[in-house]
């Protein structure tokens, strides 16, 4: 038996278009041969991820080829744009266009890339959040272990790109972190008194310990650790260091606001 998997691929009222990805030949029935083997599943996300991509990325192209006067962009050349994701690293077409006469552009340029313009970051979020996922649990070389075992995603990542990748996302939350407050009491007993009863209570566990040098054990910082647990909903986690965090209070106060902690509570 062999089984074909094509991909289908229609915008508009245009005819479809078809991309063969994969074929599979299978014998008599058996343990060896029941459905999709890891590497084939594998094999076949790639090569639909790729597919995919190209007709999305060929689709836009067209339409940016267009300019707003109605004129046609000249195509100047074709480069290539590494994309990383979970299902494995692409090295997509990334036209270059003429810009129009009437493109207007501060610094100058006479040249459009329509899909660096749309893709700024190399790397998608689903590959990120699974990348940071499990190298909060699991160190980076296991946590690359991991995604090659179940994703298709080879020897284009290893553990110094994960923590790269991970590192970017603290950076970018902290980033998104409001300013450190001394107090984030809000309002006084009066306006508290108007509040609605709380939700069933937060249990709050704090512990905290020194993390001493390897190299020289006088050199150490304090590390402050905790969990939040609600009766009902989701654990929820914070951890800080004492002396280099410059937003410990405000780090603490979002992960009890967002569990819905209340000033009267």
């Amino acid at each position: 038996m062999e089984f074909m998997i094509q991909l289908v691929a229609r915008q508009g009222e245009t005819d479809p278009v078809t991309t063969e990805l994969v074929r599979f030949e299978r014998g008599e029935l058996s343990m060896d041969t029941f459905g999709l083997a890891l590497v084939e599943a594998k094999t076949l996300l790639s090569r639909l991820q790729l597919a995919m991509t190209q007709l999305q990325i060929d689709a836009h192209v067209q339409r940016a080829r267009t300019c707003r006067c109605g004129r046609k962009r000249p195509l100047k050349d074709i480069r290539t744009l590494p994309m990383r994701t979970a299902f494995g690293k692409l090295d997509v077409r990334d036209p270059r266009l003429h810009a129009c006469r009437c493109d207007s552009n501060a610094e100058g340029a006479r040249v459009l890339s329509p899909v660096r313009a749309r893709l700024a970051q190399r790397v998608t979020p689903d590959l990120l959040h699974l990348e940071t996922r499990w190298a909060s649990l699991v160190s980076f070389g296991v946590t690359r272990d991991l995604l090659e075992d179940v994703l298709p995603i080879g020897e284009h990542i290893n553990a110094a790109t994960i923590r790269n990748d991970v590192m970017g996302v603290a950076k970018r939350l902290d980033s998104e972190l409001g300013d450190e407050q001394s107090v984030f009491i809000d309002g006084c007993q009066e306006d508290w008194n108007a509040l609605p009863i709380p939700d069933p209570p937060l249990t709050v566990g704090i512990d905290g310990g020194y993390v001493r040098s390897a190299k020289n054990r006088k050199v150490n910082f304090e590390v402050i650790v905790g969990k939040s647990v609600p009766e009902q909903g989701e654990v929820r986690r914070f951890g800080f260091t004492t002396g280099y965090d410059k937003k410990p209070r405000r780090r603490l106060y979002e992960v009890l606001r967002s569990q819905g902690f209340a000033m009267n509570q």
